[in-house]
């Protein structure tokens, strides 16, 4: 009896989680791009890919939860380690992984826009941007 209420107000928190990751994907995150560009109007160039990067991102911690969500239906079910279940758990493990991409992703588009990576100076040893 005590694990079916845990197990439902867990399932209501994330769906909850996954409604407000949703509005932020849809509301939030592109008024702050705007209002990041209208503020640092030098950094504007950088709006949309930064904006896209938090989506997917977002996107990321949404597949997660999702999963997490399937995975309880299959424990209250008492299948959980069952071959269905365990597809679920991979798609949790991919979701971790394609975000662990993006701070590379960061790193190469922020070079890339630049020009460069590393500066060499003789005179000052080597500087970052």
């Amino acid at each position: 009896m005590k694990s079916r209420v845990v197990v439902g107000l867990l399932r209501v928190l994330l769906a909850g989680a996954l409604v407000v990751i949703f509005l932020l994907q849809l509301v939030v995150l592109p008024w702050l791009s705007e209002v990041m560009a209208e503020d640092l109007p030098g950094e504007a160039y950088m709006r949309w890919p930064i904006l896209i990067l938090a989506i997917l991102g977002l996107g990321c911690v949404q597949v997660g939860i999702v999963c997490t969500l399937r995975l309880l239906g299959y424990m209250r079910r008492g299948q959980v380690f069952s071959a269905r279940a365990l597809r679920w758990v991979d798609g949790i493990i991919g979701s971790f992984l394609a975000a662990s991409l993006r701070p590379p992703e960061v790193v190469v588009r922020m070079a890339c826009d630049r020009g460069f990576f590393f500066a060499l100076d003789y005179r000052k040893g080597v500087e970052i941007w």
